[in-house]
């Protein structure tokens, strides 16, 4: 089986998953921008790696290369990974009998009026869509994919990869010692629902609870809310860190307070993965990472008194913290596994075939 993988900047899991494939006898080969970090790990676990960047919405010379490449190199399946990369396979693979899957990874914004998303999604041509949880998948049903073609398959990850940083990292970015933590790390974009985080901070007694929010803060709303209730003091906002998933695990708790249009949100996995329970929003997959009352908490999304709750819930014992992070660890473990994302793409490659 050869399989060419058309995509932008693979992250950990996907690099993992290409190499793996490969060694399982699956000839895949990779298509990427000449920036993609992990390109080089690619190429060390005896993946083929050759660059592509496209250089606008539609560049046909970048057509014209997938197409030259589908053509000579006598592929079973495109696996295009992004919006972007799978309307240029589209056209590339116009007359060719290779199959083309794709991959969905949040929920929104496919329409059947989108000529780009009426070429993509929504094209007799596309084979398959993999899902990256169930609602996701939900979602492609309700506007009409239909459901033969749509898959979900969790993303897996590997325990083995993360490392919580020492809490010294975080009195680093201004917490007390011994303070009780919450983090969220992410692109804080308005959907991520911030504020509800920063009011339910502010219903707590004052000074009980830090938050350390790791990523680019995009939400104009959020530093004006955190200074109108005079939390600086409490809520640490060190912008984009490379070693925010390692920070994350130094926090005693996880928090994600999404308002809507979630995925499975990797960050949520990284931090259970390292004990830290979580809370989180009954939104998109997020309830299918979180047990509810097991290995964390499912709150209704904008409802800072519910999750003020629930910090508290976690901030008043240090045993229920441990246990709950030991049943997250273990969650991600079982449930998000990267050898069973390996085993069922395989099986849908095999399938769609």
């Amino acid at each position: 089986m050869r399989v060419l993988v058309a995509t932008s900047h693979s992250d950990r899991s996907e690099t993992y998953l290409y190499r793996r494939l490969r060694q399982l006898g699956v000839e895949v080969e990779v298509l990427c921008d000449p920036q993609a970090e992990r390109a080089e790990a690619l190429k060390e676990g005896g993946v083929p790696v050759q660059t592509l960047a496209y250089r606008s919405r539609l560049d046909f010379s970048a057509v014209r290369a997938i197409r030259e490449k589908l053509k000579g190199g006598g592929y079973d399946l495109a696996h295009a990974f992004n919006k972007r990369a799978l309307s240029h396979v589209m056209l590339a693979a116009r007359g060719l009998p290779v199959k083309i899957l794709t991959y969905r990874g949040i929920i929104g914004n496919l329409s059947r009026w989108n000529p780009e998303v009426r070429w993509t999604f929504f094209n007799e041509r596309l084979a398959g869509i993999v899902c990256v949880c169930d609602a996701v998948r939900d979602y492609l049903l309700s506007v009409g994919i239909p459901a033969a073609k749509a898959r979900r398959i969790y993303k897996g990850h590997d325990l083995a990869w993360y490392q919580p940083a020492e809490r010294t990292e975080l009195e680093r970015l201004g917490v007390p010692s011994g303070a009780f933590v919450v983090g969220c790390a992410a692109h804080m974009r308005a959907r991520k629902g911030l504020n509800t985080l920063v009011d339910a901070v502010a219903r707590l007694p004052r000074g009980s609870v830090h938050v350390l929010l790791a990523g680019v803060i995009s939400d104009p709303a959020v530093r004006p809310r955190i200074a109108e209730l005079g939390l600086e003091a409490v809520v640490h906002t060190p912008g984009f860190r490379d070693d925010a998933a390692a920070l994350m695990g130094a926090c005693d708790l996880f928090a994600m307070p999404s308002l809507r249009r979630e995925g499975l949100p990797r960050a949520v996995i990284e931090a259970m993965a390292q004990g830290v329970p979580a809370v989180v929003t009954n939104v998109g997959g997020m309830p299918e990472i979180v047990e509810d009352g097991i290995s964390g908490r499912v709150i209704e999304p904008n409802d800072p008194a519910a999750l003020a709750e629930a910090i508290g819930f976690f901030a008043d014992n240090a045993t229920r913290r441990r246990t709950f992070g030991e049943q997250a660890k273990e969650r991600i473990a079982t449930a998000f596994n990267i050898e069973t994302t390996i085993r069922e793409t395989l099986r849908f490659y095999e399938d769609t075939l």
